[in-house]
């Protein structure tokens, strides 16, 4: 009985630390993507309306979008669109519902280097990513005639 009780304990013990290393990992990822960047909560489906929305953080850059899930491990994204690849569509009221956790919701079609996909976001969001695809990077030179 004794020795059961020990490896139980071991056990329990382990399985406190794993929680706690997983748990301070997820903090630590978010801390890195956010940090000194603009972040935002997007909404990824496939373009097929009976696919399922998947909750993540898009990190705006000069040049590129960088898509992590929420949930997600690894700190590279598992999605990148570069300036002039993003063509996002007009906004409507996302279906079927994304996740709650955006507030006052729009959904538009992208068509990305990867295919099409739908992205759900709040609208002032939309305004961000809108405003981002649709102008030239910093530095660049862009001539009107």
């Amino acid at each position: 009985m004794g020795d059961f009780l020990k490896s139980s304990e071991v056990v329990l013990g382990l399985l406190v630390v794993c929680v706690i290393v997983a748990l301070a990992w997820i903090v630590v990822r978010r801390w890195y993507l956010t940090h000194d960047r603009h972040v935002v909560l997007i909404a990824l489906a496939p373009a097929d309306p009976a696919g399922a929305w998947h909750v993540g953080m898009a990190r705006i850059g000069s040049a590129k979008v960088e898509w992590f899930p929420v949930l997600g491990l690894s700190v590279r994204p598992s999605h990148t669109w570069q300036r002039g690849e993003l063509e996002l569509g007009a906004p409507m009221p996302p279906a079927p519902r994304p996740p709650a956790v955006l507030q006052d919701p729009v959904a538009v079609k992208a068509v990305t280097s990867e295919g099409t996909v739908r992205l759900a976001m709040a609208s002032s969001d939309y305004t961000v990513l809108r405003s981002w695809s649709e102008s030239a990077p910093p530095g660049s030179t862009v001539h009107l005639a």
